[in-house]
């Protein structure tokens, strides 16, 4: 059997792959026991061709098992010496019977091992004739982490800050020359290397948190950007630490860090891709507006002018026309036709660009709570810290439109009895809310990506660079609240 056996059906920890390691580089005969259970959990290849068993007899043993002329009360006070740190290292003597009847002395040799999430008893066999044995001190915490390391993605460090405030880094792991492009042993002798690599306004930064991590024992969390000669190019690194205070020694942080050049990366790309999409969605609206313009003109230019003029002529054929029943049943309908198309021409230019947006955007909202109040039946209040106040157009176009289609939601769905809207200042930035005291908005609307009324007020205060909040809760109303920096043309 070549190699050692692992009997426990448990998923497989560091610790079991560190400590497996160990038992596997030994040509020794080497048991591992469960300490509570004493269960045997692993099992050396010398231990296996000892005991003579297949893995499934093996699963079954016990630590009695393996010394059957050791009794139960002498294990058990051996044990609980090693519990209450009473000896270091325990050593029971006994005889092995071999296949041929004759008896072997041997020694067995159990110390006691705290893992981070269990307790083990490690037992050597040793044959008491030749005096081989086998020193359970090498499980080192050198050796723990030299396994943990490889299991890592980045590179493990230990910093020290000694007491004369030089840095110097105690260790750092295989993955050092990958990360920062210099061998281990190059920081070990000039650790200011490293420094010497960071941007210098990143540096200052890391600077700062180390002397906050080392004043108040908080975790060191840093990311910044470094300079790597052999690439010419710069690299995206994030430093996550924890300082011990060693007294005479200094102070020690030991941690990881990472590569984070890609994450970044692709943060800057989602960034540019989002500022983007802002200018996009600013260029629509500002067109869209435009086109609006266009078409409310030539609605009210053209086309009510033309329908004014046909009036007037028609009044004039009326006129000369004879009184008769059927003229004058003819004479009414055509007039009224063309005051219907009249109207609607008014109404659908007023809803394209109210021509009240000239007049400011005061003006424009007072306008716009008065219709919705005598189209909805409900109470409009506007509260305003300004009469009048002059704002660059996109800006103030953009307001309104807001606050129309927070209007507009609260007459499809609120079910309100009373609206509240505001216009004021806050700490510099101009602030415009509409609240009602009706139904709320629930969760799903809220969230659904094809409200699409929602996402175009955020798009537009975001084109702007502006804030756009939503405050609602079920059955007691919805607030909406843009804010954007108060500037006048």
């Amino acid at each position: 059997m070549p190699h050692s056996v692992f009997l426990s059906n448990a998923p497989l920890t560091l610790d079991d792959i560190w400590l497996a390691d160990l038992v596997d580089q030994s040509s020794r005969e080497i048991y591992v026991f469960d300490e509570p259970t004493c269960t045997l959990l692993r099992a050396s290849a010398a231990a296996c061709r000892a005991l003579n068993c297949g893995v499934d007899e093996l699963r079954k043993m016990q630590l009695p098992d393996v010394l059957p002329e050791v009794s139960a009360e002498c294990l058990e006070r051996t044990i609980a010496g090693l519990r209450d740190c009473a000896v270091k290292e325990a050593t029971l003597s006994a005889k092995r019977r071999s296949a041929n009847s004759s008896e072997t002395p041997i020694e067995l040799r159990l110390s006691l091992l705290q893992l981070p999430d269990r307790s083990v008893l490690i037992a050597v066999v040793d044959n008491a004739k030749t005096g081989m044995r086998f020193d359970t001190r090498a499980i080192r915490s050198e050796e723990r982490l030299a396994q943990i390391e490889a299991h890592v993605p980045g590179l493990l460090f230990q910093l020290r800050r000694q007491p004369s405030g030089a840095l110097q880094f105690d260790f750092l792991s295989q993955a050092c020359e990958d990360l920062l492009g210099m061998p281990a042993n190059t920081l070990y002798a000039a650790s200011a290397r490293f420094f010497g690599q960071i941007v210098e306004k990143d540096r200052q930064e890391l600077t700062e948190k180390m002397q906050q991590s080392s004043t108040s024992f908080v975790m060191l969390n840093w990311e910044g950007r470094i300079w790597i000669e052999s690439w010419q190019d710069f690299k995206w690194i994030n430093v996550r630490a924890t300082p011990s205070d060693e007294g005479e020694r200094g102070l020690l942080w030991t941690g990881l860090m990472a590569n984070i050049t890609q994450s970044k990366r692709l943060a800057e790309e989602i960034r540019k891709s989002r500022e983007q999409l802002a200018e996009l969605s600013a260029h629509i609206d500002n067109a869209r507006e435009k086109e609006r313009e266009r078409i409310e003109r030539d609605l009210h230019d053209d086309l009510g002018g033309n329908l004014s003029a046909l009036k007037m002529m028609l009044g004039q054929v009326w006129k000369q026309a004879p009184q008769t029943p059927f003229f004058l049943e003819r004479r009414d309908y055509l007039n009224q036709l063309i005051d219907r198309s009249i109207e609607s021409i008014h109404r659908i230019s007023v809803d394209l660009r109210p021509g009240i947006l000239d007049a400011g955007l005061v003006a424009a909202i007072e306008w716009l709570a008065q219709e919705q109040q005598r189209q909805n039946g409900i109470p409009y209040h506007l509260h305003s810290d300004w009469q009048d106040i002059a704002l660059p157009p996109p800006l103030a176009t953009s307001l309104f439109r807001i606050a129309q289609e927070a209007c507009n939601n609260i007459r499809k769905h609120a079910h309100a009895t009373h609206v509240d809207i505001y216009l004021h200042e806050d700490n510099g930035e101009l602030v415009l809310e509409v609240t009602d005291n009706g139904i709320g908005i629930a969760d799903e609307r809220r969230h659904n990506p094809r409200s699409f009324g929602l996402l175009g007020m955020s798009e537009r205060m975001s084109a702007l660079g502006g804030r756009f909040q939503l405050t609602t809760r079920c059955g007691q109303g919805t607030t909406v609240r843009v804010t954007t920096p108060l500037h006048t043309p």
